[in-house]
């Protein structure tokens, strides 16, 4: 009995945008409290910098899901108004 390999088609590689954002995050919030927190607390400021940047980031995400929901919520509403007057 021979068995053949098939190969599965071929698919378009999926875009890996969250990835570049957690790059980003790493990079500048992670590399730059580690260099800026120990100037003020020491060798615990390392440690913290981790948790600090977790934080900033939560809370500018926090800030632009607010932004993209208030955004969101204006354009159904115009176009509510828009389809009401037709």
């Amino acid at each position: 009995m021979i068995c053949k390999v098939v190969k599965p088609a071929a698919q378009p590689k999926p875009k890996r945008r969250h990835q570049t954002e957690f790059r980003v995050r790493e990079i500048l919030f992670g590399v730059g409290f580690a260099l800026l927190l120990p100037r003020f607390f020491g060798l615990d400021g390392v440690l913290y910098s981790m948790p600090a940047a977790d934080i900033l980031t939560t809370l500018i995400s926090a800030a632009v899901i607010a932004k993209t929901y208030a955004e969101m919520r204006e354009r159904k509403s115009k176009a509510f108004d828009a389809k009401a007057t037709n």
